[in-house]
């Protein structure tokens, strides 16, 4: 597998070597998913939304799938051409033997909060609890390092039931089917305002990890060098609006996730705050130290073959470098 990985990267840097790009006359449709509805998704919804994809030469058809397998399942297929995605199913996929990589990491830490029934006031009362988990999902990892930086064992001190996305978990929290799970802002202020705890704050701790990034196949980066650079722009000009625009932001978030700008306001407000402000990368590249902690928890989690990856074989900045290597970025500011 590694030589393959190797061999992919070449051909990748001998056909889409950095080169002068030229104003496009027409759209170039693209194909775009996002894996989520959570705040972490807000990059690709504010692009789209505010005509950057548009001013870049880009006709996006911007689509929601339910979960990072279901997205790479379809990038793989053809069906997409690029997702917003964390590095857990990459990993996965790469240790598969299929062509996929990262190009940029947009949130490179866990964000979101480990939520539990009011009467468990403290992280040992989980202990022998049952928590709620989407299997695969990058909800399944946080909350896997939110117990371990509790220092509690995922394995052996508590019962990880596998539930769904946040919807389901949710739900399953409210009928006590499950002691606790793993939230994402903006659900989490509406989650404290019911009386559920809040055991562990894991975005403002910081941990090392490959959250959402920006996620393609070497295939469509050689034959599409072009649309590839635009779609960056568009990305890192999104980032620099987002964080100079927290109505606009806020607002984006609102229409996405169907909530109500002014009922709705504190929660719009965290995430605004928490991610949007909090963890998106200013100028995003991809963790290596963050794609490690996803492919060791891959390997302790049973995929074996996760173990012969390294980070720098799912991961290529080649687009993003030449992008601040001519000014581009800086130009943003």
């Amino acid at each position: 597998m590694k030589k393959t990985l190797l061999l992919l990267s070449f051909f990748f840097l001998v056909s889409c070597a950095p080169k002068a790009i030229e104003t496009p006359v027409t759209l170039a449709t693209v194909n775009v998913c996002y894996g989520a509805l959570s705040g972490t998704q807000a990059v690709a919804w504010y692009a789209y939304e505010k005509g950057l994809f548009r001013k870049y030469g880009l006709q996006v058809n911007l689509q929601a799938m339910t979960g990072g397998t279901t997205g790479i399942t379809s990038l793989l297929s053809g069906n997409m051409d690029i997702c917003q995605l964390t590095a857990i199913p990459v990993v996965n996929a790469a240790a598969a033997h299929q062509d996929v990589v990262m190009i940029a990491g947009l949130i490179n830490t866990v964000s979101g909060s480990l939520m539990a029934q009011p009467e468990i006031t403290s992280a040992d009362l989980l202990r022998g609890k049952i928590i709620g988990i989407d299997q695969g999902s990058s909800a399944e990892t946080a909350t896997i390092l939110a117990l371990q930086a509790l220092n509690l064992d995922p394995e052996r001190d508590v019962v990880l039931l596998t539930i769904g996305g946040q919807p389901e978990r949710t739900a399953a929290l409210e009928a006590r089917k499950v002691d606790a799970t793993f939230i994402t802002p903006p659900l989490t202020v509406e989650m404290r305002k019911k009386g559920y705890v809040e055991v562990f704050n894991v975005t403002t701790a910081k941990i090392p990890y490959q959250g959402t990034g920006i996620v393609t196949t070497r295939k469509y980066m050689a034959a599409h060098c072009s649309v590839m650079t635009n779609f960056m722009k568009a990305i890192l000009e999104a980032i620099v609006r987002i964080k100079g625009d927290p109505d606009g932001s806020k607002a984006v978030v609102a229409k996405y996730m169907s909530l109500d700008p002014v009922a709705d306001a504190d929660a719009l407000q965290e995430t605004y705050n928490a991610i949007l402000l909090g963890t998106l990368e200013n100028v995003p590249y991809p963790t290596m130290k963050g794609i490690q902690v996803v492919i060791d928890v891959a390997v302790k989690g049973g995929n074996e073959d996760a173990a012969l990856i390294k980070p720098q074989d799912i991961v290529d900045t080649t687009i993003l470098d030449e992008l601040k290597n001519s000014g581009f970025i800086s130009g943003l500011k």
